[in-house]
């Protein structure tokens, strides 16, 4: 007998189900590295009623089978979306337990990040160095480091290499002890 992917995650995360949400092509940067279809606009971000229908849909399917879900909400940049909060807002009202985790570039302000942090378990923030200034995403960050996991990956530009060598040192010695770094290629 073989098993698939989503089984196995099924066998293996007992108590919650992962949702991948590409939500969308709107992004704010156009790196080079990235596939345009992350950044070409043409996909755009889902209606309140669309997050309302498959949260609720998500609930009801897994309900006695798994506690709860945690949603993964990526695709161009999520935090640019006017609808973010009440969609994280939801996801949460219809069950407590349910975990949030994005995948950004960091960009919004402090005020933004501040609105929205309690809603968010775990922030995977892509700092790309040809458009980040690293000292303002490290102090942003540090800032928010009590109240949510975050993960900050410094992505390898091989065209600014020195310069990604560089922002890695610098977050290495200024990032909070509890703010995860890593290199990503």
């Amino acid at each position: 007998m073989t098993l698939d992917y989503d089984e196995i995650r099924f066998l293996t995360e007992p108590r919650s189900v992962f949702v991948d949400w590409d939500l969308s092509s709107k992004c704010n940067y156009r790196c080079s590295y990235c596939s345009p279809s992350s950044h070409d606009g043409k996909i755009d971000f889902p209606s309140i009623d669309v997050v309302k229908r498959v949260v609720d849909k998500i609930q009801y399917e897994y309900a006695g089978i798994k506690d709860y879900a945690v949603y993964n909400l990526l695709g161009g940049e999520p935090t640019i979306w006017n609808k973010f909060e009440e969609c994280s807002r939801y996801i949460k009202q219809v069950n407590p337990k349910n975990q949030l985790q994005i995948l950004t570039n960091g960009n919004r302000t402090l005020s933004w990040w501040q609105r929205n942090i309690n809603y968010i378990d775990r922030v995977i923030l892509t700092v790309h160095v040809a458009q980040a200034d690293i000292k303002e995403l490290v102090n942003k960050f540090n800032a928010l480091s009590t109240n949510s996991y975050i993960e900050f990956q410094i992505a390898l530009d091989i065209a600014v290499f020195d310069k990604c060598v560089e922002y890695f040192y610098y977050a290495k010695e200024n990032l909070n002890s509890n703010i995860h770094l890593s290199a990503k290629t």
